[in-house]
């Protein structure tokens, strides 16, 4: 909530859930929880006053991975969080 309200009350910014402090993409495994956790973010935008109005929106991202020389993979129920 604090890195959030950091956000909010700055000019914005975008928080990556599954990518690491060295910018590698580790990826979280949502397993069919995609519409719970946008839920959840949903109820963490109604703990803020006022309530920012449509300045928080979850977007998943698929993840893929190298293989090889140019060539990638998706990795099943692997995604990137975006808020």
């Amino acid at each position: 909530m604090k890195t959030i309200c950091g956000f909010l009350n700055r000019q914005g910014g975008t928080i990556l859930i599954g990518v690491n402090d060295d910018k590698k993409v580790v990826g979280i495994n949502l397993n069919g929880l995609v519409d719970e956790v946008k839920l959840y973010f949903d109820k963490l935008k109604r703990s803020f006053f006022p309530i920012p109005m449509g300045l928080i929106e979850t977007v998943e991202v698929p993840v893929r991975r190298c293989v090889g020389d140019n060539s990638f993979v998706w990795v099943p129920n692997m995604y990137i969080l975006r808020v």
